[in-house]
């Protein structure tokens, strides 16, 4: 059921879910998109995913790039995936066996979330924004064993998503809750992206909440 009065104007930010990597178009953005548009037929629609986009990544995209600010400025519904590759980063770093501090990491990209949200805002007031959280891929593939620790870090790193959407009067949608114990279901055989069905429960839950 729709929640809110249809948009004429979505875009879609984020990382390589928003993008669809390994499902092209058919990712969850366009799948609301599809679905949006049943309620109004003139409904324009972009998506500005970038497989690999970190929070700094995006923070810097809506500081400097007048196309995208453009964009953000006409919206009036905005949907946002961003994170995972922050902590995937971070993963990366200690399987190397760098020293890195989680709270140095999880510090990093919380002034980043800020910077996004002051420059979402500043560039428009009234716009929708939903921001979907970081779910737990490991449990079902290669690494399954850092499943814990992962979690762990996940939990605080919603938290801190769950934090910023308040303050910025965004919509967290907790994917977390959707993907937890169907993963196997719900993930690609890279044990890390959504396959064609996960999108379809991230598009459910974004029209959900």
């Amino acid at each position: 059921m729709i929640k809110f009065k249809v948009p004429n104007y979505y875009i879609a930010l984020g990382d390589s879910i928003t993008a669809g990597y390994g499902v092209g178009s058919r990712n969850f953005a366009f799948i609301y998109y599809s679905y949006l548009r049943a309620f109004n037929p003139n409904l324009s629609y972009i998506n500005h995913g970038i497989n690999g986009l970190t929070t700094g990544g995006l923070a810097n995209l809506l500081l400097t790039n007048e196309n995208l600010k453009n964009m953000v400025r006409q919206a009036e519904f905005i949907t946002i995936t961003i994170g995972s590759n922050d902590l995937l980063r971070f993963a990366v770093a200690i399987l190397q066996g760098k020293r890195v501090n989680s709270f140095d990491a999880l510090s990093n990209m919380e002034k980043n979330l800020e910077l996004m949200g002051s420059q979402i805002r500043q560039l428009n007031p009234r716009a929708l924004v939903k921001v979907g959280t970081i779910y737990n891929p490991l449990p079902t593939g290669p690494y399954y064993h850092y499943t814990v620790p992962a979690q762990r870090l996940i939990i605080q790193t919603n938290k801190t998503i769950i934090h910023w959407a308040k303050r910025y009067q965004f919509i967290s949608v907790p994917l977390e809750k959707a993907f937890q114990g169907r993963e196997k279901l719900l993930l690609a055989s890279d044990h890390l992206h959504p396959n064609l069905i996960g999108h379809q429960i991230i598009a459910t839950e974004f029209a959900r909440h």
